[in-house]
């Protein structure tokens, strides 16, 4: 009986053969978490009132793995203007983001748009303001009154 059920397997598997696979797929997936961060160094600005009419308010280190862009603004509640509840002057001043030595150009007001990923280590950049001596920011020949002037920046980075 075990050398007919033999012949018979041998038959069996002679005439259909092996079948087995000669290629396949394997689905691969992974998520990549996304990277979009601004570090400043530093949280505040005190103004030289005389003499001194710009300097280096904070530099800005950015970091992104976005394929696209990503915009970084800048803004204020009194518009770019510093002012005290004391008196009614107001003393402006305008900001500019360098990348070394380059001044950049902002989209429109104090935006700015970056079309690219950053390094791992990502990108420095510096935030410059530019304002007036008191002795010559008032209206005319007038002094800015004296008072404790302030304003707040708040910078956002987005992506596009």
């Amino acid at each position: 009986m075990k050398k007919v059920f033999l012949s018979l397997l041998m038959v069996f598997l002679l005439t259909f053969g092996v079948f087995a696979a000669t290629s396949g797929t394997l689905a691969l997936s992974g998520t990549v978490s996304t990277v979009l961060d601004v570090v400043p160094s530093a949280t505040s600005y005190t103004f030289n009132t005389v003499g001194a009419t710009d300097g280096l308010l904070s530099s800005f280190l950015i970091k992104s793995n976005y394929k696209t862009s990503y915009t970084i603004a800048f803004t204020s509640p009194n518009s770019f203007v510093l002012t005290t509840p004391e008196v009614t002057t107001t003393w402006p001043y305008t900001l500019a983001l360098y990348n070394g030595s380059t001044k950049l150009t902002p989209t429109s007001g104090y935006i700015y748009m970056f079309s690219r990923k950053t390094p791992k280590a990502g990108v420095s950049y510096d935030l410059k303001i530019t304002y007036s001596d008191v002795t010559t920011a008032g209206a005319g020949s007038e002094w800015i009154e004296a008072g404790t002037y302030t304003d707040t920046i708040t910078f956002t980075l987005t992506a596009s």
